[in-house]
């Protein structure tokens, strides 16, 4: 099962034409495989490599609806370090199609998650983030600022009052508690329906195929 899974993904990721008849049908295998092995993370996976491949078929528009989507479910189950991956996708795809300030959204929930689990290269990756747009949306200064910050390896301190109030109004959830990640594909999701059973049915529907 493995092994099946793994090639899935090679032959998703190795699409290099635009046929939407084998793309579907091994994203849906990988959901599949994914439904059967009860396992989350393949989910995850299922929908950033789809992303993936609408970018390299310049699909922009139906790639930030994937990513839009995996958004959506990691908040739901506030997987953080995924949460961090799937802005960073949505956030560059977004700037892709020049909607800087949707992107620059992006990047701030990064810098908020880097400064809220403490990671140190996050909170880099964000501050570039947001010197790029800023960049597009003509504010020079503000980009000069992050952009030394991102050169220098300058981290936003952690007496810095900013900081402690961002940390303490971030809100987590009810998903803020240890779970195992197989338990969440069991949950009820906001959309109806568990996490996974909904993606598995819905996947052509957000891709307005």
């Amino acid at each position: 099962m493995i092994g099946k899974m793994e090639e899935t993904i090679q032959v998703c990721k190795g699409y290099a034409s635009d046929d939407w008849e084998g793309a579907i049908k091994n994203c849906f295998q990988l959901a599949e495989i994914g439904k059967l092995m009860n396992h989350y993370e393949l989910l995850l996976i299922t929908l950033d490599v789809f992303g993936q491949m609408l970018l390299m078929l310049n699909h922009i528009k139906r790639a930030i609806r994937i990513f839009e989507f995996l958004r959506s479910l990691t908040e739901e189950v506030n997987d953080h370090k995924v949460l961090i991956k799937t802005y960073m996708s949505l956030g560059n795809v977004l700037q892709r199609d020049k909607q800087y300030e949707k992107a620059l959204i992006c990047f701030k929930n990064i810098l908020l998650l880097s400064w809220v689990h403490d990671l140190k290269n996050s909170e880099l990756e964000a501050y570039n983030g947001i010197a790029i747009q800023n960049f597009y949306m003509g504010d020079v200064k503000k980009c000069a600022i992050y952009l030394e910050r991102v050169i220098s390896g300058i981290h936003e301190a952690d007496h810095s009052t900013m900081k402690r109030v961002a940390i303490q109004s971030y809100s987590v959830g009810d998903f803020d508690r240890k779970k195992d990640m197989r338990f969440l594909l069991f949950c009820e999701s906001k959309h109806g329906g568990t996490i996974i059973d909904y993606t598995c049915k819905h996947l052509s529907k957000i891709l307005e195929l």
